[in-house]
């Protein structure tokens, strides 16, 4: 669901459809969150654990600053609504490659 917050701000709509477009948005991130949380401690084995959550959490911290370095040039050459609705479509994009592996798909079916 994380698409529909840029999209929703790249659209423009009347204020209770922007609220509902994050409100959606941030369910999907807080749905997300768990699964990947629960994921990540029932999948890596115990004594590796620190250390993968040491990497995925330096990487996502490090992701942003850059992000937000590029975002300003981007929105300058692109035009801000239209790098917005880029940012959605590459989000809905992103999950929808993920969905298409199979043992992705079957991640919350199958035991630990």
């Amino acid at each position: 669901m994380f698409p529909l917050m840029p999209l929703a701000a790249a659209l423009v709509p009347e204020l209770p459809l922007l609220m509902l477009g994050y409100g959606l948005s941030g369910l999907g991130w807080a749905f997300w969150g768990v699964q990947w949380a629960v994921a990540v401690q029932t999948r890596i084995p115990a004594d590796r654990l620190n250390r993968v959550a040491a990497y995925e959490v330096a990487g996502s911290i490090l992701a942003v600053p850059f992000g937000q370095v590029l975002a300003g040039p981007a929105s300058a050459v692109f035009g801000v609504h239209r790098l917005l609705a880029a940012g959605a479509a590459i989000g809905l994009g992103c999950a929808l490659a993920l969905l298409a592996v199979r043992p992705i798909r079957r991640l919350a079916l199958t035991p630990a």
